[in-house]
């Protein structure tokens, strides 16, 4: 039998190794002394990355009593949920404890918080009761506090106990410390479990959520872990699905924040009855917000089986609106050189969406008012009436304060439903989302990463252009990734150009230049200070991104920082 304290100092310092920093375990290797130490490892390490070889060599080395092999394989066939094969192999490992007159050590320990793991999952109170004693006793041996790593365990085995309580204060308080705690001893591992485990308390912020598993993921991959990686990759999937069915349900549009989350509600009532009895709707929102796709919406949920005719009122010359809108008969008018099928009747049974009613003529609207309310039209040129079924949608993004400049007052109130559709700005927790959504959507089957620094960006910009700006920052980050061969999507791939604006109490920022006294070198050293303390703020005041975005090298950036007095921040 091999020495039990050698055995135990190695596992442990394989143990703290890889819950601080998985790659470094295989260096170890190097500097074991027999095979059997090597083996121990080699195995350990496999079984940390999921592998059958891992398995089938502890099993091997447990038949010739190694107590850390019995560790290792409650420890794995308790994550696996084996809870059979977990308390065989606990009980192998006790009774090899208590043979060796071990129990007191820190395998001894160890052992007992896989216990209370093992515990744990039987979702009992009686088993609750049983891990709490467990991790009690552990915490109070002075052993366990000589080990960090004891001692953290401990705690996180604690904060699960409060959640299957569903104590939430506690399991709040107790999370968040121990996450903080193993963050800041370096105890990656544990880090990810806890943030795992946080993820649960931001059910209602799904960004958040989504971003502390995202986290947990990156940290598990980096230790290779591939066991807790590919269950979070799962639970991530579950998440995107269950935002699928909840949020994004139709078309890919996204009903997140509280005000969309009204606006679907809205939607809900005004599609129950638009196969019997369609009502007709506008959209009110501005340029960029979306209202094309909540047409289409509507459309879908309606469960109209007609087509969805979209037309953008502002594109069309104003002569040939009626005729696009209700086509025309041959020799109608100058150029018309055969019949043509309006769209309106290309919507038959279906959904007609104006878009941008408010730029059509007084004149058009006057006939549109007309067949919505008697549902038949005269294709130009024809005396004969035909009857339309249409679901009729309008948009516009004129502020309802003045919308009688634009649109015939009794045509407006023919519209009795109206979809308030807020801008980007007001949706911020869509952003991350959203910015996700298109990086799936153009990035060619290619995974994109946005980095901490990008989600703030993204999170404190100011968006004029609504999704369709965020959308197309997004395709521009993919095209700058791909030209630097990177998967990190990094904060000054996302802004356009120094114009942007930028969300703060003046709004969009402006350059002010006073040149009445001034010469040209002294405008220019006021516009560089202007630009740079711009960015500077755009930035959150991140010195090494600023200067990444003003291509700057660093010893130019730090000299115009001195010249102009700048300090970070200002």
């Amino acid at each position: 039998m091999v020495d039990f304290e050698l055995i135990e100092d190695i596992a442990f310092e394989v143990l703290s190794i890889f819950y601080q920093d998985g790659i470094k375990v295989r260096e170890l290797l190097n500097k074991l002394s027999t095979a059997e130490e090597q083996l121990l490892v080699e195995s350990m390490v496999l079984t940390w990355q999921n592998s059958t070889e891992g398995i089938f060599q502890l099993e091997q080395l447990a038949k010739e009593n190694n107590v850390w092999a019995y560790i290792t394989l409650a420890n794995f066939y308790c994550d696996i949920n084996d809870n059979t094969s977990a308390l065989h192999a606990l009980g192998c490992g006790e009774t090899l404890l208590s043979t060796l007159g071990q129990t007191k050590s820190f395998s001894s320990l160890y052992l007992s918080l896989i216990k209370a793991k093992i515990y744990l999952a039987k979702n009992s109170n009686e088993a609750t009761k049983q891990t709490n004693k467990i991790i009690n006793q552990v915490l109070s041996d002075k052993k366990a506090s000589l080990n960090p790593l004891i001692e953290l365990l401990a705690k996180y085995l604690l904060t699960l106990t409060f959640k299957q309580n569903q104590d939430i204060t506690n399991f709040t308080k107790a999370i968040n410390e121990t996450l903080e705690l193993s963050t800041s001893r370096g105890y990656s591992f544990i880090q990810a479990l806890c943030l795992v485990e946080r993820s649960v308390l931001l059910t209602d912020n799904p960004p958040l959520m989504v971003k502390s598993l995202k986290q947990a993921l990156n940290i598990f991959r980096h230790l290779g872990a591939n066991l807790q990686e590919n269950q979070v990759k799962s639970h991530l999937q579950q998440i995107d699905s269950t935002l699928s069915e909840n949020y994004y349900n139709v078309d890919g549009y996204l009903f997140l924040s509280p005000k969309m989350r009204d606006l679907r509600r809205d939607i809900g009532d005004l599609v129950a009855n638009a196969n019997v009895n369609p009502t007709p709707a506008m959209i009110l929102g501005p340029t960029g917000a979306g209202k094309s796709s909540i047409a289409k919406v509507i459309h879908k949920l309606s469960g109209r089986k007609g087509h969805f005719v979209d037309i953008n009122c502002s594109t069309i010359p104003e002569g040939l609106i009626e005729s696009e809108l209700f086509g025309h008969e041959k020799g109608s008018f100058t150029g018309s050189q055969k019949t043509r099928v309006g769209m309106l009747e290309m919507a038959n049974n279906g959904t007609i969406f104006l878009d941008e009613i408010t730029e059509t003529p007084k004149s058009f609207q006057t006939k549109l008012l007309k067949v919505i309310e008697d549902k038949s039209f005269r294709s130009v040129g024809d005396s004969k009436v035909k009857k339309v079924d249409t679901l009729f949608i309008t948009a516009t993004n004129k502020p309802l304060e003045g919308i009688f400049k634009y649109l015939r007052e009794d045509l407006f109130y023919r519209f009795p439903c109206k979809l308030v559709l807020p801008g980007l700005n007001e949706r911020k927790d869509e952003i991350l989302i959203l910015a996700k959504e298109f990086l799936r959507r153009y990035g060619n089957g290619n995974e994109y990463i946005l980095t901490p620094e990008t989600e703030n960006l993204l999170l404190t910009k100011d968006y004029p252009g609504n999704i369709r700006a965020l959308e197309n920052n997004i395709r521009n980050a993919i095209n700058k990734a791909n030209g630097e061969k990177t998967q990190y999507i990094k904060p000054y791939m996302v802004v356009d150009n120094v114009s942007e604006r930028i969300e703060g109490n003046n709004g969009s920022h402006k350059i002010t230049l006073d040149i009445s006294d001034a010469g040209f070198e002294q405008t220019i050293e006021q516009c560089s200070k202007e630009v740079i303390s711009y960015v500077l703020r755009m930035f959150n005041n991140n010195v090494k991104q600023t200067r990444e975005f003003l291509k700057l090298n660093e010893r130019t950036f730090r000299r115009y920082m001195q010249v102009f007095g700048l300090r970070e921040g200002q």
